[in-house]
């Protein structure tokens, strides 16, 4: 019986609390003699706590396939960006027939999430909307605040998505790093003033389809758009077990209609893009430049310049009234209104009453004279 040794015992120990190694990110160098096991083996919080506590890892440690709802999510999403280490969540779905406006409600924990690819699903301008409604502060006052939801989301693939058009583009400003957006195959129309004069349409570029979301994000790293040089990516590539497609998804397809779907997977579980075998409309949606849009990626620092404008934002609207008290106020005034009306008609109705009285009065005092002609007089 062999004892593990010392590392292997406090990885496992280390492994609990994931999200609280960020201050010792690269602090132990990896012995050579070490045999380190393939990444894919390991299971999430060990794999997040090998990446934060050594340096120098194999290639292969770069990116950990996950699905969504993997019971270790929540550690590995409050994982924060540091000066020394950035956890990036890739969302990779096309096809997903489970995706869809509700679906989006999911996503709202997903505080590392830059780039997003839900090509070919039925979802609407509203899972943006709601998307961006997900952008948070914690914290109060003067403090230091905590930024919760995909803020620094850079890139947003939706090629082929029918049901989007442009009102997709107010909910897109909402995102202050967003840079790369696939609109290819929708109802979008290009027109002036929908973006910024800053964002251009580009070609032939390893961000956009057919490059896989990976490549995608590999290739904006060459900028030094993240909050440290050391990056290592999370890929949501499936909504549950069953769907889950572990690898290199781009390297399992072959093919354009393969490569839509970026790897193997249920049949059940993904639509079919009627463009796939039409070539014409392949073609159309593939060459539309207009809709693969780009601009240069803000630096890492303009997300705490937005944070700070949101809070400031925050501080200064006034809270909308809530549904209860808006209730109480109208019922309110109504009651006022009616007493109002009540204490004028009573008082009226006294008037009338006095005036009724004094007439009585005043002819009860006087004397009838008859009108008989032979009644005698007294004098």
């Amino acid at each position: 019986m062999s004892v593990p040794p010392l590392t292997y015992l406090c990885v496992q120990l280390a492994s609990q609390v994931p999200h609280l190694l960020y201050r010792v990110f690269g602090s132990l160098k990896l012995a050579p003699s070490f045999d380190l096991v393939s990444p894919h083996t390991l299971s999430p919080c060990v794999w997040a706590s090998i990446v934060q506590i050594f340096n120098q890892l194999p290639p292969s440690f770069i990116t950990y396939p996950i699905h969504l709802l993997h019971s270790d999510m929540t550690l590995l999403l409050h994982i924060p960006q540091t000066p020394h280490f950035s956890l990036l969540t890739l969302l990779e779905l096309p096809g997903c027939i489970q995706v869809t406006d509700d679906f989006i409600s999911r996503l709202f924990q997903l505080h590392s999430l830059v780039a997003v690819d839900l090509s070919g699903t039925k979802i609407s301008y509203l899972a943006i909307k709601r998307l961006a409604q997900y952008l948070s502060l914690e914290g109060s006052g003067l403090g230091p605040r905590t930024w919760r939801g995909p803020w620094p989301l850079r890139i947003l693939r939706l090629y082929n998505c029918r049901n989007i058009d442009n009102l997709i583009f107010p909910s897109l400003s909402k995102f202050p790093l967003i840079c790369v957006l696939d609109l290819r195959g929708t109802r979008c129309v290009s027109r002036p003033g929908l973006l910024p004069p800053e964002w251009k349409t580009i070609t032939d570029n390893e961000l956009f389809f057919p490059s896989s979301l990976s490549t995608a994000v590999d290739t904006l790293s060459q900028s030094s758009v993240w909050s440290s040089q050391s990056a290592f990516k999370l890929l949501i590539n499936a909504v549950d077990l069953d769907q889950q497609q572990v690898g290199d998804l781009a390297q399992q397809t072959s093919g354009v209609s393969a490569s839509l779907f970026y790897g193997k997977t249920k049949t059940a579980a993904r639509h079919d893009f009627p463009m796939i075998f039409n070539k014409g409309k392949q073609s159309l949606v593939l060459q539309n430049s207009e809709l693969t849009l780009h601009r240069i990626p803000p630096p890492w620092s303009a997300l705490d310049d937005a944070v700070l404008n949101h809070a400031r934002d925050k501080m200064t609207e006034k809270p909308p009234r809530k549904v209860e008290e808006t209730v109480v106020l109208k019922n309110g005034a109504r009651q006022q209104a009616a007493m109002t009306k009540l204490q004028e008609l009573a008082m009226r109705r006294k008037e009338m009453v006095d005036s009724s009285s004094t007439e009585m009065d005043k002819s009860s005092l006087q004397k009838r004279e008859s009108k008989n002609p032979f009644l005698r007089r007294r004098i």
